[in-house]
Formats: C-alpha cells, structure tokens, sequence
C-alpha cells in the first residue's frame, strides 16, 4: 500500500474560501435580480392604478361637465316656460331647448352606464379605489335622476300652461282690445314655484360636482 507523503498533501483552504465566496455572491446576485423583478412588476401595477384612476377620473369629469350644461340649458327651459303668455309665445325656443335636453340625459345616461363598466373591467386599483369610483357613479347618477326629475316638473307645468292658455283664451274680448287678467299664461306662483326648484337643483348640482 503506497504511502502519501506530505507533498502529495496540498492545503485546499484558500480554493474552499474562494469557491464559497463565489457562491455566496452569485446568491445575492440572485436575490437582487429576483428584487429588482418584483419591484419592477410592483412599478408597473402602481403605474397601470394610476392609470386608470387618470382616465376614469377623467371621464368622471367630462361626464359630470355635460350635467352641469345640461342643467343650464334646463335654467333656461324654466325661464321661458314661465314667461310665456297667449301674447309672448315662445314656443320654437322651449320646442328647441326641451328637445335638446332630452337628448342630453338619453347621451348622458349611456356615458355613465359606460362609466360603470369601465369599472368593472378595471377593477385592479384595489378596494379602496374600486369603492371611490363606485361612490363617484352614484353622485353622477343621482345628479342626472335629479336633472331628469327637475325636467319632467317643466314638462308637466308647461302642459298645465297650455291647457290653462286654450281655457283663458275664452276671457280675451276683441271689442274691447283688452283681456282678463286671468290670460296671462303661467301665474306667479308657478313661475317661482319653477325657478325655486331649478335654481336650488342647479346649486346643488355645482356642489356635488367640487367632489369629484
């Protein structure tokens, strides 16, 4: 049996300090790499929240903007409703302006409910941001039901008008060229009757919007 002599016997230590060294390096490499991974995805999901929350934001707004127009024309509408008498007709212009709200809430309501399935499709922003969005869809909805239900009032006493004009119509004597004061169209009381709940409806409307 051959013997190993001590200069077959080399000392290994300093190749096992540089072999563990290494190693251990190339561990940490891997840790960062894998950090740096997922701080860049975690990046990426904060841009992509940001993102939507931008773009829903800015629908939000374009939309609640078209309620705020929409609710001036409708300022509008009560005004001349209110002045129109068997002598000052303003029928073209209320014709023009109440077709044109109509169409306002049919656009309006569509919009949100596009709105809404922005929300659903998106909804990666997390609870709380969800939960935002969600409250923002409901001030806009009731804003336009509050716009929707102002309008059908004007609608209602406009027809009220009209009926009561064909009625009042009967007072007017030609002989005379003068009329009983009961021809003069919608009352006073109607008249601050529809502008009170337009007005304070157009107040409250401009209110909700500063939330937003």
């Amino acid at each position: 049996m051959s013997s190993i002599s001590k200069k077959d016997l080399r000392d290994r230590t300093n190749e096992f300090r540089v072999i563990t060294t290494t190693l251990k390096r190339r561990q940490k490499e891997d840790i960062e790499k894998k950090s740096s991974s997922g701080s860049r995805l975690s990046n990426n999901e904060q841009i992509s929240s940001k993102k939507q929350k931008s773009e829903f934001s800015i629908k939000a707004k374009l939309i609640a903007k078209e309620i705020s127009s929409t609710t001036l024309i409708l300022e509008e509408l009560v005004s001349l409703t209110s002045r129109r008498t068997m002598f000052e007709d303003f029928t073209a212009d209320i014709n023009a302006l109440t077709i044109q709200v109509k169409q306002n809430i049919s656009k309006i309501n569509e919009k949100i409910q596009e709105l809404q399935n922005y929300i659903n499709k998106t909804n990666t922003g997390g609870k709380q941001i969800t939960q935002h969005n969600s409250n923002v869809v409901l001030l806009l909805q009731s804003q336009l039901a509050n716009t929707s239900t102002t309008f059908k009032d004007v609608l209602e006493t406009r027809r009220e008008c009209d009926r009561g004009d064909d009625i009042r119509a009967w007072w007017y004597i030609p002989a005379v060229g003068a009329y009983d004061i009961r021809a003069t169209g919608c009352g006073a009381e109607n008249r601050q009757s529809d502008r009170g709940g337009a007005y304070e409806h157009i107040r409250s409307t401009t209110r909700a919007f500063e939330l937003l």
